[in-house]
């Protein structure tokens, strides 16, 4: 419970943090419908060239529902124009997609299409390599809300194709639900007293992932977002990050943790700390638990996954007891942004309002997604169905509603500051000096960033640790982990240098009163079987080096790198396979 509550906090004590360098003109005001149109951006005429045209698209569907979904479109358009071939590049947006367009502006070889919302790629919007669409005649058309413009926009000008939105709710198993005579709850206390039926009837209320922190916002945001926006308070990002309001100025976040750990921190799992999606999607499919707690982005890996005699619903998770329809949170998902350097910008731009105008369709039937244009086909789901119903009803809130967006602004603001200094120290000061986790999450930062190092886990100011079975909490990105081992703790007793000296003791045979050998740390380490890596610091003088020879030698065999060395003195040396 105190590791849940951790991670909530980290969500919302991150939202004290000023974006420095954000700028402060910023807004996602979507623009006024009279906008003078663009030229360039105008609906593309049908009286193009026939000389032979390729389209190089840079995404991030590593999906195969996703992609397939676009090739078809493509395939599509192709049959119309024979003349235009496509050139798609996919990599994952947690890890390479921003670095390959850096390495593309780099090379002077931007492709004609970049998906992406333009708030998070303002430095492209700078550089102009993103093309101004307000005013295109088609993504008028679509008779959007100004929060579904608003994702799209920056600085009052539309920067990209909007395809789809995502929204997040409950999935629950139909079958247990009936097994318990359990009815889909319509208020806050219903919901709480399915959790409490759930545990009697031997299932695990939920299925929860919080090994990225980011589901907790997500749980908060049905309280956060619709109070906020219902009392206009539509700057509140943008008075956060300036410094001008803290987050306890907002009593939404308050009620917002509160109900969340009475639906969710109270009937948490041994290893929700520890799960991500992925996890948490194959314990609800397998029937441990009832619920499971995610966005519309997950549907589709819920039906690629699910048995063919899984049944399953979604609702809206009610955040009080008035008996009120929950009001759905919206978002932009996927969105496409045309480059207007590129050579064949004209036909990037034909496609996309192609894309909009006629193969909707084809879209939601691949993906499984709810279309920005509410398009259904005869293949629509009945999940499909309930979340378009809503949108059509006109009873959300969207992100794109704030005047500045919050994880937007920042991440502009992160990139530009990374060009002026290369190396940042990102996080939220707290009261003790300490920092707690950035307003970004690790994935994104990975995608902004050459090298991300993170701290996982603390040790209490003690020099070693051993790990109990949750610990440490690792981002699913992570592609080394290295173990800091302190070598003052070597000849102390094990109770005064150790956290967790019990665990330690279990795993190396030795008693609280004994004095920390080399030889033990490295047994304990090889017994955990956490890192990839060994770093033995505070070996500060030359006396000090026969231990980390000892120490060295005790992991020899094991396959783990090792260096040992000084980070106050800035020195160090790596150890050779022994």
């Amino acid at each position: 419970m105190k590791k849940l509550f951790a991670l909530l906090l980290v969500a919302i004590m991150a939202l004290s943090m000023v974006a420095c360098g954000a700028d402060k003109t910023a807004t996602t005001e979507a623009p006024k419908t009279d906008a003078p149109a663009a030229p360039a951006a105008t609906q593309a005429e049908t009286t193009m060239s026939d000389e032979p045209v390729t389209i190089h698209c840079l995404h991030y569907m590593v999906e195969g529902e996703k992609s397939a979904g676009f090739e078809k479109i493509q395939a599509a358009f192709s049959e119309l124009y024979p003349n235009v071939t496509f050139e798609n590049s996919a990599y994952s947006q947690g890890t390479d997609y921003f670095a390959q367009l850096q390495t593309a502006i780099a090379s002077g070889d931007m492709p004609e299409i970049m998906m992406g919302n333009p708030g998070l790629y303002t430095d492209l919007i700078d550089g102009g390599y993103v093309m101004d669409l307000t005013g295109n005649a088609v993504i008028e058309g679509l008779g959007l809300t100004q929060a579904d413009m608003g994702d799209v926009s920056y600085q009052g000008k539309w920067y990209a194709f909007p395809v789809d939105f995502k929204t997040w709710g409950v999935y629950y198993n139909k079958d247990i639900f009936a097994e318990l005579n359990l009815e889909v709850p319509t208020t806050q206390t219903e919901l709480l007293e399915v959790c409490k039926a759930l545990k009697a009837g031997g299932y695990d209320p939920w299925a929860q992932w919080y090994a990225d922190g980011a589901s907790v916002d997500i749980e908060m945001r049905p309280v956060v977002w619709t109070e906020a926006i219902q009392n206009g308070d539509n700057d509140m990002f943008e008075k956060l990050m300036s410094g001008e309001k803290k987050v306890a100025d907002y009593p939404y976040f308050a009620k917002g943790l509160e109900a969340w750990g009475a639906r969710m921190g109270n009937w948490a799992r041994n290893d929700a700390t520890s799960n991500k999606q992925s996890d948490a999607n194959e314990i609800f499919l397998s029937g441990q638990a009832g619920m499971l707690y995610q966005g519309t982005w997950n549907y589709g890996s819920i039906e690629d996954l699910k048995s063919d005699d899984f049944n399953y619903g979604f609702f809206f998770v009610p955040t009080d007891d008035s008996g009120k329809e929950p009001v759905m949170n919206v978002q932009v998902d996927q969105a496409f942004m045309v480059n207007p350097k590129a050579e064949n910008a004209d036909w990037a731009v034909k496609f996309m309002e192609f894309f909009l105008s006629e193969q909707m369709g084809t879209w939601s039937d691949a993906t499984k997604q709810p279309c920005i244009t509410g398009a259904t086909t005869e293949n629509t789901t009945d999940f499909l169905k309930t979340i378009l119903d809503v949108k059509a009803s006109g009873n959300t809130v969207g992100y794109g509603e704030f005047t500045v967006p919050f994880t937007s602004a920042y991440t502009a603001a992160y990139r530009k500051a990374l060009t002026a200094y290369r190396v940042l120290c990102l996080g939220t000061p707290c009261e003790n000096g300490k920092l707690t986790a950035p307003s970004l999450s690790v994935e994104t930062l990975a995608t902004l960033s050459d090298y991300v190092l993170v701290e996982a886990d603390g040790s209490r100011q003690l020099p070693l640790k051993a790990h109990e079975a949750h610990e440490p909490v690792i981002p699913a990105v992570s592609r080394q982990v290295i173990c800091v081992v302190g070598a003052s703790g070597f000849g102390k007793p094990i109770r005064e240098s150790v956290h967790r000296p019990e665990r330690f003791c279990a795993l190396t045979g030795a008693a609280t009163s004994d004095p920390v050998t080399p030889e033990q740390a490295a047994k304990a380490i090889l017994a955990e079987q956490l890192c990839d890596a060994v770093f033995l610091n505070q070996i500060d003088t030359e006396a000090q080096r026969s231990l980390a020879d000892r120490f060295a030698a005790a992991l020899g065999g094991s396959g783990l790198r090792i260096a040992a060395g000084s980070l106050r003195a800035g020195s160090g040396w790596l150890y050779p396979d022994i």
